[in-house]
């Protein structure tokens, strides 16, 4: 199933910065799940291109362009991926 995206040019990543600090990404795209994020990597213009992988946290600090794709995780949630009488494993999906 082909899902709708956007990959973005120039797109500034302030926002998504430590400290508000003026850094660009040459693409940048919002991955809502999955389908799209394999739609996206599987385009040839983007195969070859460095990429990095962003949430909601503060935790990165870009100091100039990032030269490739930026991928900004919008999933939200959690999975039950196994269970037994005394563990449980979950994979979370978390945007603050």
């Amino acid at each position: 199933m082909k899902m709708q995206y956007n990959v973005l040019n120039n797109f500034s990543l302030k926002s998504h910065n430590t400290f508000g600090i003026l850094a660009q990404a040459k693409y940048f795209s919002a991955i809502t799940n999955t389908t799209v994020l394999k739609q996206i990597i599987g385009q040839s213009v983007y195969q070859k291109e460095a990429k990095l992988v962003l949430g909601g946290g503060s935790n990165i600090l870009l100091t100039k362009k990032f030269d490739g794709l930026v991928l900004y995780s919008q999933q939200k949630g959690f999975v039950k991926l196994n269970e037994n009488k005394k563990n449980i494993w979950i994979k979370f999906n978390v945007k603050y």
